[in-house]
């Protein structure tokens, strides 16, 4: 409950924000009320909870196929490396089977699933620095799986031959992209970037494409003249593991020069 009253509490202030940022006083006020909140809940509360007790249990006794089914699929370090030169990689580990207890947005009850973490390896750039990685939750879905001859199968295996890496690890990528577009017109510290790495659940992001690449899609709600900011970010990938950025587009200029103007 009270993650949840905290959670009301800052989009509650990321909304008036925009009708009193004018005022020195009031902003800083605003900024020192946001700043606890955060602090409150932690950065990790901002993120998806993949595992909820009320909805799902975990499958201990499935331990030794899902570790068969990791090492074959997903034992491979992942990269990204985007335009400018910035690196990200890491490999998915901890991966454990629930079951779903009980129908939700995305499964029906006795549906499992596999759920892991993405441990961040190495980070390097040349524009950003390390401490925009600041999430601490790195879980990722691999998504619902079903059981077949003793082994464990996942449906995007048994479509395209390859997990669809792009789409497990999206989230984890998202801070990375919106920290390099919006450092490309303005600096990391700057009060336009805090605004929105700060109001991060608000952030809506897709991948969309199969294991030759693809598109993680940003769309950040805090609007600006009746628009949502909005980064596209393309990728492509000849092994499914490593993903290089090969197009972006975006109205992060358009949204930096309204917000030096009325933040």
């Amino acid at each position: 409950m009270r993650k949840i009253l905290a959670l009301a509490i800052v989009i509650a202030l990321a909304v008036t924000g925009y009708q009193i940022y004018k005022d020195d006083n009031k902003r800083m006020a605003l900024e020192e009320k946001v700043r606890g909140v955060l602090y409150s809940i932690g950065t990790g509360a901002s993120r998806t909870s993949f595992y909820s007790p009320d909805v799902m249990k975990e499958k201990t006794e499935l331990q030794p196929m899902v570790d068969e089914y990791v090492k074959k699929y997903y034992d491979k370090e992942i990269r990204f490396i985007l335009e400018n030169g910035t690196k990200l990689s890491g490999k998915i580990k901890n991966v454990v089977a629930i079951e779903y207890t009980s129908d939700d947005i995305f499964a029906k009850k006795g549906d499992l699933a596999l759920l892991g973490t993405f441990a961040i390896d190495s980070f390097e750039s040349h524009t950003l620095p390390t401490r925009v990685l600041n999430f601490t939750d790195n879980k990722v879905y691999l998504g619902k799986v079903t059981i077949k001859e003793g082994k464990i199968m996942g449906s995007d295996v048994e479509k395209m031959g390859k997990p669809f890496i792009l789409g497990v690890v999206d989230s984890i990528v998202r801070d990375i992209i919106i920290a390099d577009e919006i450092t490309k017109y303005t600096k990391f510290d700057s009060l336009e970037t805090k605004f929105l790495m700060n109001d991060r659940i608000l952030i809506d992001g897709t991948a969309e494409g199969d294991t030759n690449g693809g598109r993680i899609a940003i769309k950040i709600n805090n609007k600006f003249n009746g628009k949502p900011v909005y980064i596209s970010s393309y990728f492509e990938s000849k092994d499914g593991f490593t993903f290089y950025e090969i197009k972006r587009e975006s109205n992060v200029k358009e949204y930096v020069e309204w917000a030096k103007k009325n933040l």
